[in-house]
């Protein structure tokens, strides 16, 4: 059995992977076997439309956490629904992929056509080295632009915002890393703006944005 923190009651009712891991709600069934890599569209449905918690499976409250990367905490857009915040705390400790920034995503054995999740735009699929758990009362469901497939979800201000990176809370030095690690990515997008004006407004918004991140990363010592 794998070593794991203590659990929130919501997440310690989960059944149980053979590993020990407790399977997140999220995760879809292939050949009877859960793959976390793999979110299943009908829970993602329910989970937009009732209010589900993405992790657990429950209902959440007003308030709802979501569990993102640096560059979403960037243009505040995610692909995943929120969460209970003991369950996105949680997560963001327990969850391999998330709490070892030297961790590759598994591609092995994935189905065909899989991209890891349900949503819309375009994802990155490396680590991005630290993850972010965004607490906000207003989100709401959009379909991306230019050719991107599916539905994102936009964040509004956050009510509070915690920063982690190898399974503990995420000193500003290591928050600033995974920002400017993440943001030239966001800069090549820039570029990708058919005509020099959209090209200039993409840059400038995004200057504006990522000064509005720095205002939330953890307060240096």
């Amino acid at each position: 059995m794998v070593d794991l923190p203590p659990m929130p009651q919501r997440i310690a009712r989960r059944p149980r992977d053979k590993r020990g891991y407790p399977v997140p709600w999220f995760a879809t069934i292939i050949d009877g076997e859960p793959d976390f890599r793999v979110a299943d569209s009908e829970k993602w449905a329910l989970a937009v439309r009732f209010g589900r918690c993405w992790v657990c499976g429950e209902a959440a409250g007003r308030n709802r956490a979501f569990l993102i990367g640096p560059m979403c905490a960037v243009n505040r857009v995610t692909s995943e629904p929120g969460c209970h915040l003991d369950c996105a705390m949680w997560s963001a400790i327990a969850c391999p992929f998330l709490s070892r920034p030297r961790m590759r995503r598994n591609e092995k054995g994935l189905p065909e056509g899989s991209d890891y999740g349900f949503g819309g735009g375009f994802a990155l699929k490396r680590n991005p080295g630290a993850c972010v758990v965004w607490v906000t009362r207003s989100w709401k469901t959009f379909k991306p632009a230019k050719g991107a497939e599916g539905v994102l979800i936009s964040l509004g201000d956050p009510e509070s915002v915690f920063w982690f990176t190898e399974g503990h809370a995420a000193t500003y030095e290591e928050a600033i890393d995974a920002l400017e690690r993440g943001v030239p990515t966001l800069r090549e997008m820039c570029e990708q703006e058919p005509t020099a004006r959209d090209r200039q407004t993409a840059r400038l918004e995004l200057d504006r944005m990522y000064a509005a991140a720095l205002q939330l990363v953890p307060k240096a010592a």
